[in-house]
């Protein structure tokens, strides 16, 4: 049988764990912990995905939460605007497959392919390849929050350039997200 323990990990340790995923591709370099959280305070509340559910949830509003993503900043954020003239204003930020399973370097090639062709040759959008900066410039580029979908692989690095980003959900599954509504 398999014992399960809630155990905090030792801050030393804990801050290994930290450097070790940030080193998995260049822009983890981007990521500056405080700074971040200065960036997220400082962000109006309708990016702030728990003041946004509580929000709706108060008026008694239901939304649209349509799956989206795509490699290049231009379209992602032509695509976002798109969504808030239609009324949307949470989103999931799908992050492509290479992403999720730690692959940045094919990420990579269909980043730069995708920008060569003018065709999305990647299913999501690359946030660790498009780093902190870049990705910053979508979240700011629409009103509403943002919520990303990453998998268990590559789950650390993408929360951490996520929430540097200024993307303030990222649920492991729809039960664990929809949990903050009782």
């Amino acid at each position: 049988m398999i014992k399960v323990k809630n155990e905090r990990i030792p801050e030393e340790e804990f801050l290994k764990m930290r450097e070790k995923v940030l080193s998995l591709w260049p822009t983890g370099k981007e990521v500056d912990l405080d700074e971040a959280v200065e960036y997220n305070l400082s962000l109006p509340e309708d990016k702030n995905m728990a003041k946004m559910l509580a929000k709706l949830k108060a008026e008694g509003k239901t939304t649209l939460f349509p799956r989206s993503g795509t490699p290049v900043v231009e379209e992602e954020i032509k695509l976002l605007k798109g969504l808030n003239e239609a009324g949307v204003c949470l989103f999931p930020f799908t992050t492509d497959s290479y992403s999720r399973n730690l692959r940045f370097d094919l990420a990579q090639k269909g980043l730069e392919e995708s920008i060569r062709t003018g065709k999305p040759k990647l299913n999501g959008y690359p946030i660790v390849n498009h780093g902190v900066k870049t990705t910053r410039k979508v979240v700011e580029s629409c009103y509403g929050a943002f919520d990303v979908r990453s998998s268990r692989e590559g789950q650390a690095i993408i929360a951490e350039i996520a929430f540097a980003s200024g993307i303030s959900g990222i649920p492991q599954s729809l039960f664990g997200w929809i949990s903050g509504f009782d």
